[in-house]
């Protein structure tokens, strides 16, 4: 398993930064290596809700099937992706009050299965990489949405 993370705190309440988390509609803003929507977005996410994702990585993009595996409303969203190419993800979002005014976020990026191994270095680096940039897109977004 390969996993890498990062953080932010932003100054708002856990329930106002959920309302971007839980849009699937808004994650092309943020999410760096979200692609597209090959049947358009989920309605929702509720947990047990399925839907496919494009996303990239390294300059690989693959059609992923992923499933809402946990939905803590306010605090936390796990989504794990069955991808094409032998790997598999989970995907957690995280959201921690640190005062009544400001919330840590965190994402989480786990990858499972058979490629893991022999490119887990190459990978762990550009997942970290691009979850960095993932915490600062959302963090810009969340600034140009309360401006």
């Amino acid at each position: 398993m390969i996993t890498a993370s990062a953080a932010t705190v932003i100054a708002a309440p856990p329930c106002k930064i959920w309302e971007m988390i839980s849009d699937p509609e808004q994650w092309d803003r943020w999410m760096v290596m979200h692609g597209e929507w090959p049947d358009g977005p989920p309605a929702g996410l509720e947990k047990g809700t399925q839907f496919r994702q494009r996303l990239g990585h390294l300059g690989i993009y693959d059609t992923v099937t992923v499933k809402i595996v946990e939905n803590d409303l306010h605090h936390l969203l796990v989504l794990f992706g069955q991808g094409n190419y032998g790997a598999d993800a989970r995907f957690t979002f995280q959201l921690d009050p640190e005062t009544p005014d400001s919330t840590r976020v965190t994402t989480t990026v786990e990858i499972l299965g058979k490629l893991v191994r022999p490119l887990s270095s190459l990978v762990k680096f550009g997942l970290q990489k691009n979850l960095r940039r993932t915490i600062s897109e959302f963090s810009v977004q969340w600034g140009k949405r309360t401006a």
